[in-house]
């Protein structure tokens, strides 16, 4: 049990470390976020800056700039190519 838990936050670590720019998928299919993490809180938390957000079901794109995640929101997290 205890390696499942420290694979995603080593995957979350090393997109922090390497300043990728990530793309994260919630619990909520519609929504998407785009950005860069810049601080890892507690291991439950994220924090991304320069990030937008898409709205699938919308067809809407925001910026909102520096945004906390949860991370029992996040279902899938991906390296997306530096913009």
């Amino acid at each position: 049990m205890k390696k499942l838990m420290t694979q995603p936050i080593n995957l979350i670590y090393r997109y922090l470390i390497n300043e990728n720019h990530i793309k994260i998928k919630f619990k909520n299919r519609f929504v998407t976020i785009y950005g860069k993490i810049i601080v890892m809180i507690l291991l439950t938390r994220v924090l991304m800056n320069k990030s937008y957000l898409i709205d699938n079901h919308l067809n809407t794109k925001d910026n909102i700039g520096l945004v906390i995640i949860k991370g029992q929101e996040i279902s899938e997290i991906y390296k997306t190519k530096d913009n």
